[in-house]
């Protein structure tokens, strides 16, 4: 029972016990309301200055994570990704080079349709990781060596849900700046908080390179990967890695969560531009199928 409902009940003993049932009723499905999928207008931290949201709304979104102690249940959240196929997850590269020590391959799963982690209900399912395919140009900590920052997993048995699939851009198509467009995911809704239990959501808006290269002075932003700032202070933190950059009016998945700033604040989210990796996206899933 929450303690407006305790206040209310204890202020109101002289009523009919209909009346106090009704109220309880409406303090419930308020507190439903403002739960998972839906913005509570007094929230002041999440994805990083986000919203929650349904995953209904945003599909394409998975949570991988692993089967930490082999029980075959969905565990331990690390990494976003993006639903392309039916046996395809776009996510990012560090993702899989991070993690594959800590968590075994073998593993890993895809949770898909979960709009809150702990209780994914009954649409979601989970997929087991059957392979996966890092950029062969990938190298390392993207901060440092020039981006390719992009992987793709794929699953062992398929999604059958073509509307969950994400849209992906032509290739080298480019992307104006201030376009707005918004990133999902489950991660640290702060530099020292916790990942989030539900799905959130943050508006950003694509800015141009030097721009963007004014708040990483030591480090080059490669063509291979474009930059988004957050209105305000909301963008990605920790654990939203490899998860989706979207364009709001067209909903095309433009870039993957790469890296950013090392305390989740402020500056702009550098990503894996989509766009410059069609080619090898869809000549890894012609060979993979």
């Amino acid at each position: 029972m929450t303690g407006k409902m305790r206040k209310m009940i204890a202020t109101d003993r002289g009523r009919d016990w209909p009346v106090l049932l009704l109220q309880a009723l409406v303090c419930v499905l308020a507190t439903i309301f403002f739960g998972c999928g839906m913005p509570d207008p007094n929230a002041k931290i999440q994805i990083v200055n986000g919203d929650p949201v349904n995953h209904e709304q945003y599909p394409w979104q998975v949570s991988i994570g692993s089967t930490a102690r082999g029980a075959g249940a969905f565990e331990r959240h690390f990494c976003g990704g993006s639903l392309i196929g039916a046996l395809w997850v776009l996510t990012a590269a560090h993702c899989v080079e991070d993690n594959k020590e800590k968590y075994p391959i073998s593993t890993w799963v895809v949770l898909h349709g979960a709009t809150k982690l702990s209780k994914p209900g009954r649409a979601a399912v989970t997929r087991a990781v059957a392979d996966v395919h890092i950029h062969p140009c990938y190298r390392g900590d993207p901060h440092k060596n020039d981006g390719n920052d992009i992987a793709l997993l794929r699953l062992s048995e398929p999604i059958v849900a073509p509307t969950s699939y994400a849209k992906l851009p032509k290739a080298d198509e480019s992307i104006a700046p201030r376009v707005d467009a918004f990133v999902t995911g489950y991660g640290l809704t702060s530099f020292s908080g916790k990942g989030s239990d539900c799905l959130m959501k943050a508006d950003v808006a694509i800015i141009a390179q030097n721009e963007c290269g004014r708040y990483y002075p030591d480090t080059k932003i490669s063509e291979r990967e474009v930059c988004a700032a957050g209105k305000g202070e909301s963008g990605t933190c920790y654990t939203d890695s490899g998860g989706p950059l979207v364009i709001e009016e067209e909903n095309v998945l433009v870039g993957v969560v790469s890296w950013g700033d090392e305390r989740c604040e402020g500056k702009p989210g550098v990503y894996a531009r989509v766009s410059h990796y069609i080619s090898w996206i869809q000549e890894t899933i012609k060979r993979g199928n």
